[in-house]
């Protein structure tokens, strides 16, 4: 298997880029597409939308730090010249009308940036999936002429969330856009956050298209080939599985594919099935990366399930030998999340999700995940297991523990993972003393019983 050697970590890119002049960047939000938050995943797209707006609608700064700049609140910095960043968000009228009306946080965003970040909403209409926005964005700006780069994101993704587990070097970027616009090139053509190396079980490494930059005359290339393209379905057509397959099939596996068939590369900007969280993964058309994955690996390749997102910490953190090498990471350690599949409880604990709909919610700790394989993995033995049905809440609590990354070091900070097994200890005991106790009891009264002596006529006749 070949595995391209990547030009060196995101973190080193991101030091040598910044002596380079800003390119004009036009950055695509494709947002939710209904304001009923009891209806399917919509609550957790509208509040992704809603931090997207507050944090990676950048005019103050770097969005998604710990310095949040709340909307409505004018910035205390002077105007600074005109940013290199546009943005434009796609949704639907009903949503539309409520984030642009005069309480709208779009409306107090532009409020909060004044001259310093330019937003425009486009309406779509609900079809094609996130396609469609892509293609209005197309058809209403020339943007392979008006910019360098455009970056797309969709509100399935939370984020962006920096801190002390996020790539190296992320304080010297000026806008999250950097963390995947730094890394094109004339022969990079795409970087996403992510490459999944199979459509099903065939072999095509594409971009997902969750997130992605892209030099813009790649727009004129997917429009030429059709990879991008007027479907005129419905989302409620959808539900055919078959035609929802199509679709993936001709424009998210497509827009990759027809750039790799014309002798550019594809890049995820630094993390990745099998690789190290910090590291870009290249890809080109004479690429073998993932060719010969075996029939688990295939299955597993996807980086936002379960399954993926754990063994992508295993492979990142190869020294680890206890429950850290399992563990779903910080949500700074990703940036962007995406949890339109799986919510880990440390991002719920700061988003609040108030509907998850068909979204799970998973911890990050292996030892309490709902899968006995990475529980096992983890060192949960048989005996955790027994003593954690028995005791239940009480006992997971006490053996509860927050993940934090500092750059490549990561530590749960337990709460009390001792007292929890001494309670656990003297717990069991107890009730298999009680237990003996109690059958012994039993068995002393049932030997009386049986051994008890048979009565004389006498003791009879003075009943």
């Amino acid at each position: 298997m070949t595995l391209p050697t990547p030009p060196t970590t995101i973190g080193d890119i991101i030091l040598n880029r910044q002596s380079s002049p800003k390119k004009r960047t036009l950055v695509v939000y494709s947002g939710p597409t209904s304001l009923d938050r009891s209806i399917g995943k919509n609550a957790v797209y509208l509040a992704n939308f809603d931090y997207f707006i507050e944090h990676g609608i950048e005019c103050d700064g770097l969005g998604g730090t710990d310095q949040p700049h709340p909307a409505g609140a004018q910035s205390l910095q002077p105007p600074s010249q005109q940013s290199n960043l546009e943005y434009v968000i796609v949704l639907t009228q009903p949503v539309a009308d409520e984030y642009t009306a005069s309480h709208g946080l779009i409306s107090q965003k532009q409020y909060q940036c004044g001259s310093r970040a330019k937003i425009t909403v486009l309406v779509r209409e609900d079809r094609c999936y996130d396609m469609e926005s892509l293609l209005l964005v197309s058809r209403t700006f020339d943007v392979p002429h008006d910019y360098d780069h455009m970056v797309y994101i969709n509100c399935g993704l939370a984020g962006p969330k920096f801190g002390s587990g996020s790539p190296e070097h992320w304080e010297n970027l000026s806008s999250w856009t950097e963390l995947y616009t730094s890394l094109l090139s004339d022969k990079i053509q795409m970087v996403g956050h992510t490459i999944n190396t199979h459509f099903n079980s065939v072999y095509s490494p594409h971009v997902q298209s969750f997130l992605f930059a892209i030099n813009t005359p790649v727009i004129d290339i997917w429009l030429k080939t059709g990879a991008v393209y007027e479907c005129g379905i419905s989302n409620e057509d959808f539900k055919d599985d078959l035609v929802k397959m199509a679709l993936v099939w001709r424009y998210e596996v497509g827009i990759s594919r027809v750039l790799l068939e014309r002798g550019h590369s594809i890049a995820a900007a630094f993390m990745h099935q099998q690789g190290r969280i910090g590291e870009p993964l290249i890809i080109d058309g004479k690429s073998t990366f993932g060719r010969y994955f075996n029939q688990d690996e295939i299955i597993h390749s996807d980086v936002f399930l379960e399954e993926g997102v754990r063994r992508l910490t295993e492979s990142s953190f190869p020294e680890y030998e206890d429950h850290r090498k399992y563990a779903i990471l910080p949500w700074d350690c990703y940036v962007f999340f995406k949890v339109s599949r799986l919510i880990p409880s440390d991002i719920q604990q700061l988003m609040h999700y108030d509907n998850l709909g068909p979204i799970k919610l998973v911890h990050n700790d292996a030892r309490k995940s709902s899968m006995w394989h990475w529980r096992r993995k983890a060192g949960v033995s048989i005996f955790d297991e027994l003593t954690g049905m028995v005791m239940g809440d009480s006992y997971h609590a006490a053996n509860a523990g927050i993940l934090r990354c500092h750059g490549r070091h990561c530590e749960f900070q337990d709460v009390s993972t001792a007292t929890g097994g001494i309670l656990a200890c003297l717990l069991l005991s107890a009730l298999f003393i009680c237990y003996f106790a109690g059958s012994k009891n039993s068995t002393v009264r049932r030997i009386q019983l049986q051994f008890r002596p048979k009565r004389t006529k006498d003791q009879k006749s003075t009943l």
